[in-house]
């Protein structure tokens, strides 16, 4: 599995993640064949190939869409540590969210990160700012987690992977035309205007690929 993962197969990296966890702590073995069933693993392999620039998964609350997105992102940061990551949410409060569960799944010994890519190494964290880097440090960091309020020139970038998770935040926000007017203009003037072409494996420059993890409301 380490060896599939690291070829860049998505499924093999989420079962050798959690190999050493105990049962009733993993997260993907109990829900893979739900997630396989309604085309979630496939979505993400196929942004991992290079298949599509934009992915979007609209699906209810707490099912674990932002858990196996956090997995796709580490994965994506180990295999292309020198490439930067930009992650976004509706506050700071949810992007400190997922910054500490980012750390914990590439530090902690429950999880087999640093076995997988053993060639990896954390060199820099800042919860201020909730960035981390990968082998040294850099500008553009290799993940760096911003609310869609908050602030991104001259700071962040994204090379590797866009990824904005639960931008619209709750049902008033939704059923507001000039919430969502203003939303979209955030996310067109200081979020997406961060991506930065990158090289694929067909010799080929593409756009940075996107991932949006939406809830219906």
């Amino acid at each position: 599995y380490d060896v599939c993962a690291r070829a860049g197969d998505f499924e093999s990296y989420c079962i050798a993640l959690e190999w050493n966890r105990p049962v009733m702590k993993k997260f993907y073995i109990p829900r893979a064949k739900l997630l396989k069933k309604h085309g979630v693993m496939k979505l993400f392999q196929d942004l991992q190939d290079d298949l599509l620039d934009l992915a979007v998964l609209n699906l209810p609350p707490r099912i674990g869409k932002s858990t196996i997105s956090l997995f796709f992102i580490t994965f994506r940061a180990g295999l292309y540590p020198d490439m930067s990551i930009l992650g976004n949410g509706h506050s700071t409060a949810l992007t400190q969210a997922f910054y500490k569960e980012f750390l914990d799944i590439v530090t902690s010994d429950e999880y087999r990160y640093k076995e997988i890519f053993p060639t990896v190494k954390l060199v820099t964290k800042n919860s201020e700012y909730s960035f981390v880097d990968f082998n040294r440090d850099k500008r553009f960091h290799t993940c760096m987690f911003k609310s869609i309020d908050g602030g991104t020139t001259g700071l962040a970038e994204a090379s590797n992977l866009l990824y904005c998770d639960d931008l619209v935040k709750d049902v008033e926000t939704a059923n507001s035309k000039d919430r969502l007017d203003k939303l979209y203009y955030n996310y067109t003037s200081t979020v997406k205007d961060r991506k930065v072409p990158r090289l694929c494996k067909d010799g080929v420059y593409r756009p940075c690929p996107e991932l949006h993890v939406n809830t219906p409301w």
